[in-house]
Order: C-alpha cells, then sequence, then structure tokens
C-alpha cells in the first residue's frame, strides 16, 4: 500500500507598509493579497502552481515570474486556500486557512509544497514502484488527467489524486516494460509508446513524460537530426536515433551528418540516438513536439576521448541595456560560490573571470551601472566545452519574462574550434531580429526578449574566406529552459 505525506504548509504574512506612510483603515477598499509558493526543503520559488481564494477569487497564477499571486481588494476576514493547478514533482493542497487583518495594505503567505520524492518507500525493498510524471512542455505544470498501461503487464492507470502522477506497483529491477498513453486532454499532442528498464532506487522510480499543446495543421511531419561537437561545433556522421512510437530507427547512412525522417505523425517522443558518433558519448534521451514539418534537431555531443573537458574557463559577464542592447559599464558581480567581487574597470561593459570551473551558478550583482537598479539574482550554465565564453546579461529586474527568453549565438571555426571574433560578424534571427553584430569581439552575438519559439539563423556578413558549414541553422527557443540564455551555434568554415 502506498503511504503519501501531507504537505508542510506553512502560513506567514509579511507586513508591507508604503514609503509615504501607513493607509489609514478607512480609507482602503481592501487589502492586496500575495501567496508565494515555495519548495518546503529548499525554501525555493514554485512558479507553476495556481490557487483560488475560495468563495472570492476566480483562478491565480504567478504571471509575471516573480514569485508571487496576487488578488487585489480583498476584505479583512477568515479564507481558504485551495490549490486548483498541480505543480510538477510536487504534492497538491487543498484548504489551507489564512487570516487576512484589516491592515497592513499589502500581505503575503508563504505556503510550502513538500517533492513528491518525500513518499516513503513500499514495505519490500524488492518491489519498485514506477511514477509516471507528466509535465506541460510550456510552463511546467503538471498534466492530471492522464493514464497510461504498461503494456503486457498492467491495467491502466490514471492519475487519481491530482499529484500529477501515475503509479504503478509490484515491478522488479531490471524489467523492460512499454508504457502507452491511454488518455490525455484536449489540446495536446498524442505521447508515442515509450520504453522504460526499471531500476530500483530506494523501492521507488520516476519518469517524467513531456507533453505539448497541439498546435499542427497537419497529420506527419518531415524531420532532420543532426549531431555535433559540443566542444567545436562541428558537424559528426554515423549516428544512428529513434522517435520511439513514431519511427524505425534511422541512421546516417551516407556519411552527410545529417538523419531524415519523413510521414512522422504529429506527436511528443522520446528521443533517442541509439548509435553514438565514433568516439563519442550518446547524447541523453529528449522528449520533442514534432508538429512542424522541415524541422531541424541538433544533438550536441561531449567527445569521448579526443576532446577532454576544461577543468577551468574563462567567462565574461557582459551587461546591456534592456531597451536599446547597448553595453553598459560600470557593474561589478559575484558568481556565488565560485568567485570573488569582480567589477567593470575598464568600462568596456564586461566583467571578466579567469579559472572558473564549469557548472550551473548563481550570477549576483553587487553593483548596477549609473542610472539602473540592481538585477534580481539568475542562474547560467558555464560549459565545460567552451574556454572563452560570455554570458549576456539584461540590465533588468528579471532576465526574461514567461514566453521570452535571451539568446546568444556563439560562432565557431569548425576546424580549429576556437570563436570567429569581430564586427563583421552579423547574423540575423530571421523573422525577429534585425542585424546583430560581434560589436565587442566577444565571438557571440547578443539577442533579448526573444519570444518562444524555432528561429532561423542567417549569416549577413562573415569574415572575408568564411562560410557557413551547415545548410540549415535553427535556434530552438524553449519554455522549458530553466536559464536565461538559448545558446546558439553558427558553425564556419573556410573553403
Amino acid at each position: 500500500m502506498i503511504r503519501r505525506l501531507s504537505a508542510l504548509v506553512m502560513i506567514c504574512a509579511l507586513a508591507l507598509s508604503g514609503l509615504a506612510g501607513i493607509v489609514p483603515a478607512a480609507a482602503q477598499t481592501g487589502i492586496t493579497v500575495n501567496i508565494r509558493t515555495v519548495d518546503a526543503q529548499t525554501g525555493e520559488s514554485i512558479r507553476s502552481a495556481c490557487f483560488v481564494l475560495v468563495d472570492f477569487s476566480n483562478t491565480g497564477c504567478d504571471e509575471n515570474g516573480d514569485g508571487l499571486i496576487r488578488y487585489e481588494g480583498v476584505p479583512a476576514g477568515d479564507y481558504l486556500v485551495d490549490q486548483v493547478q498541480p505543480a510538477a514533482g510536487y504534492v497538491t493542497v487543498h484548504d489551507i486557512p489564512i487570516t487576512v487583518k484589516a491592515s497592513p495594505a499589502t500581505q503575503t503567505f508563504t505556503i510550502q509544497l513538500n517533492p513528491v520524492e518525500s513518499n516513503p518507500a513500499p514495505a519490500s525493498s524488492d518491489e519498485v514502484t514506477l511514477f509516471i510524471r507528466t509535465i506541460d512542455a510550456a510552463n511546467q505544470f503538471a498534466i492530471t488527467d492522464v493514464c497510461f498501461v504498461l503494456q503486457d503487464f498492467s491495467n491502466e492507470g490514471c492519475d487519481d489524486n491530482g499529484d500529477g502522477r501515475v503509479a504503478f506497483e509490484g515491478l522488479k529491477d531490471g524489467q523492460a516494460l512499454t508504457v502507452v498513453q491511454t488518455s490525455r486532454p484536449d489540446g495536446y499532442l498524442p505521447v508515442g509508446d515509450f520504453p522504460v528498464t526499471i531500476v530500483n532506487d530506494g523501492g521507488q522510480q520516476t519518469v517524467d513524460v513531456v507533453m505539448s499543446q497541439d498546435r499542427s495543421t497537419t497529420d506527419t511531419v518531415d524531420v532532420s537530426v543532426v549531431p555535433y561537437d559540443a566542444a567545436t561545433g562541428g558537424g559528426l556522421t554515423g549516428a544512428c536515433v529513434i522517435f520511439f512510437g513514431g519511427s524505425n530507427e534511422g541512421c546516417d547512412d551516407n556519411g552527410d551528418g545529417r538523419i531524415t525522417f519523413e510521414g512522422v505523425p504529429v506527436g511528443s517522443y522520446l528521443l533517442r540516438e541509439t548509435q553514438a558518433p565514433q568516439g563519442y558519448q550518446a547524447a541523453p534521451d529528449r522528449w520533442v513536439a514534432l508538429q512542424v514539418t522541415g524541422r531541424t534537431l541538433y544533438l550536441d555531443h561531449a567527445p569521448a576521448e579526443q576532446v577532454e573537458p576544461k577543468h577551468q574557463v574563462d567567462v565574461a559577464l557582459v551587461t546591456r541595456d534592456p531597451k536599446t542592447g547597448d553595453l553598459l559599464d560600470g557593474a561589478c558581480y559575484i558568481i556565488l560560490d565560485a568567485s570573488i567581487e569582480g567589477c567593470d574597470e575598464n568600462n568596456d561593459g564586461q566583467v571578466d573571470y579567469e579559472g572558473v570551473v564549469p557548472g550551473t551558478y548563481t550570477i549576483h550583482q553587487t553593483k548596477a551601472p549609473a542610472g539602473h537598479a540592481t538585477i534580481n539574482d539568475f542562474e547560467a550554465q558555464i560549459s565545460e566545452f567552451d574556454p572563452e565564453q560570455s554570458i549576456l546579461i539584461k540590465q533588468a529586474k528579471e532576465q526574461y519574462a514567461p514566453g521570452f527568453r535571451n539568446v546568444s549565438v556563439a560562432v565557431y571555426d569548425v576546424d580549429s574550434g576556437q570563436r570567429v571574433k569581430g564586427e563583421d560578424v552579423c547574423v540575423v534571427l530571421v523573422d525577429f531580429s534585425n542585424e546583430g553584430c560581434d560589436l565587442n569581439s566577444d565571438g557571440q552575438i547578443d539577442f533579448q526578449d526573444v519570444p518562444v519559439g524555432e528561429y532561423t539563423i542567417k549569416a549577413t556578413s562573415l569574415p572575408k574566406g568564411y562560410n557557413v558549414y551547415f545548410k540549415d541553422n535553427l535556434v530552438v527557443v524553449e519554455e522549458t529552459n530553466p536559464l536565461s540564455i538559448a545558446n546558439a551555434l553558427l558553425v564556419i568554415v573556410k573553403p
């Protein structure tokens, strides 16, 4: 029998008074109530849950990504807070009591959610409970109206308790099964049948299924898969891949670095590289939505032997105006847990760090450029395969709004593996941007506030003698990317 711990819920009110003084109670027409949702274990904000104030409000969600859900004009009194949209990976809570007082004018209540992994393991350590967790690709919401079966093993299982998971009990370590989706909400792409091998990790195993909303205008699509070297950007040959439930295995039989599929049914699929290019590790599995014909998917590869990852790299934090994109000078930063404070001492718009250990870090601005407010902390990825790299920083409180990301196009020489730099390196994101050039000679072109979607990268100017290596160059700006920057590679070569 599966037992679930009750969610630990902590409600605390934070009084916020206006800078001009306390507003008299008689002048108030209602209280602004903020709901903040956090992880009960780490305290980090959870932005995908939605709530209602029972008998008062409609559904409220974190619309601007600041970690708060706002309700205006709430009369003082006692209310129940009910979670109506689950957060993927967290136990849903219901009927949480809060008391809204007559003052102050703004009151914030914090709700802690427990990760679903906090469930105790089954009594028998020999048996495994498989949890299939279904997530919306666009907003990371849990999708609860789903059902699955384990082919030739189980009856249909559904998310009956609304925690964002479907549970299957009594499995054995090493057991190989096929997961079939039997029910899904209207407006979502069907999920292709996919394999799972049971791994006993304390009596549990969680498998994520990423579903995308259906925006298709056709029944089938043509798609290509292009493997490349993450260190140099160079194309790779000899790979094989499969879209589980949508295709047979396809291979790069002619050695052109491209695996082409025709007539794949529209749907969400688990993409797996079944054979890696020689000398490389296989790319990790990923969920992809196939609903636009002609799409090219790029698979990055870590070299297995010939190119060693860098244990330390040089990093430049480049500060740009949020409206114009112009460089801003005078900023100071700390890469938390990786650096001491660094400042733009030569007023070139960037702060340079040497010998940073690759990883995901929080960027903290200690001093803003003159005339600007300090930005909020944000996470950035520092790659182990790029010895010199730049990170775009938008001088705004938040690095991006929901539905948008910042994009950096790095330009590499496919033969040398080095960045190609200078003012004559220019590109556009087709159907979005004007021409952007490498004006600060860091080997990349930065674009701010790019809507989520797919964009063709077109080189409008290159150094003498260089040509674009790949015929098709695409950047996929994904809502699921938790970092602020969608990095893209433009690989060029001398003829």
